[in-house]
Parts: C-alpha cells; structure tokens; sequence
C-alpha cells in the first residue's frame, strides 16, 4: 500500500503512459494510485509516488514543469481525471473524518472537504 504522507513524488516523462504503468506494475511491482491514459497516471511503492506524463503533449508536459495551465485542464478533464480525483479526494477525507470523529477540528476538516470536491471550475 502507497503511503499517504508521501510529501514529494518524481515525474517521468514517457513515450506511452499505458505501456508505463504496465512496466511498473508488473515489472517493478508498484501499485496503481491513478491511471488517465493517455495524459498521465500516478505510481507507488512503499513512500514512492511517481507521476508518469506523457512526453508526446506539449501542453499538459509544460504544465507538470510549472508552465501556464491553460489548455492543459481540458485535455486532463477530457480523460475523467477530475472527476475521478474529486471521488478519490472525497473517499480519503471520509476516512481522515472518521478518525476524527468527535475530535477537536472535526468542523474544519468538514467545511475543508466540501470546499474542494464541491468545487467547479
């Protein structure tokens, strides 16, 4: 299982992001965090996140380095990324709201969560 403290992750830029993660998972047997072929997909072993992006877009490879993200949002939401983020960001914070449960800061964490999965735009 992929820590969810990792603080910092590596990004590759690869010629085929399926035929990435094929090699990474059953090559070197890390496990599949998030997968939006053919844009990018997310990796893991242990506290080893890697973020594998496709070299062949200009657009989106400028963005990962920093650059404008204009154009870029529209090819990833073209693949259901932000879609399926904002399930995986509302599963992840259920789970840190049960271990809350009752505890000091409960209503922050709430009010935090729906900020950003109910977020447009």
């Amino acid at each position: 299982m992929i820590e969810t403290t990792a603080t910092v992750s590596v990004r590759y830029m690869v010629d085929d992001v399926e035929a990435a993660v094929e090699y990474y998972t059953k090559v070197l047997d890390f496990e599949v965090i998030n997968s939006f072929p053919p844009v990018f997909a997310d990796v893991g072993r242990g506290t080893l996140p890697l973020l594998l992006a496709a070299r062949d877009d200009p657009v989106v490879r400028a963005a990962l380095a920093g650059g404008s993200l204009e154009g870029a949002l529209v090819r990833v939401a073209s693949t259901g990324a932000l879609e399926r983020s904002r399930q995986v960001a509302l599963e992840y914070a259920d789970r840190a709201r049960a271990c809350l449960n009752g505890a000091a800061h409960y209503e922050e964490l709430e009010a935090l969560t729906r900020a950003v999965v109910e977020r447009h735009g």
